[in-house]
């Protein structure tokens, strides 16, 4: 059973008993919602799960009671199931974000099991460089 028949079951359970009791309450037919509960939400329309998610109170993208706030996923919790280009490439990308917020530009060029170059630049040379592009982006204007 997917997520989202198993959340609208679960919801009409909680505070209906019965899905006649629902049916009748939201005005959308018993034969509409057995059906969609015994097969799936999945074939049914868009228009009819949005009305049923919001009759019941059910946030329509993940399904947890309205005003209820998932824990956002954390890397942590995840980076474990990610095949090994996977971790390469969160491992780089945590790497220079790490140096940005620490006030280094970097210029890094790696790849998969393969040779890896870097090259830091100082807080000197960052401002020249800058200035040399706003010099150049006069010259184009």
């Amino acid at each position: 059973m997917d997520l989202l028949t198993a959340a609208i079951k679960k919801e009409i359970a909680l505070r209906y008993k019965s899905v006649r009791r629902f049916s009748i309450e939201s005005g959308i037919p018993q034969s509409t919602l057995v059906s969609a509960l015994k097969k799936g939400f999945g074939g049914t329309s868009y228009d009819t799960v949005m009305y049923i998610c919001k009759f019941l109170e059910l946030n329509p993208f993940d399904y947890s009671p309205a005003g209820q706030q998932n824990p956002p996923v954390t890397i942590t919790s995840v980076y474990y199931e990610l095949d090994p280009i996977g971790r390469h490439t969160v491992d780089s990308i945590i790497t220079v974000e790490l140096l940005r917020c620490k006030g280094s530009v970097i210029g890094l060029a790696a790849a998969y099991e393969g040779m890896g170059l870097e090259t830091f630049v100082s807080q000197q040379d960052q401002a020249e460089a800058a200035e040399a592009l706003r010099e150049i982006k006069k010259i184009d204007e």
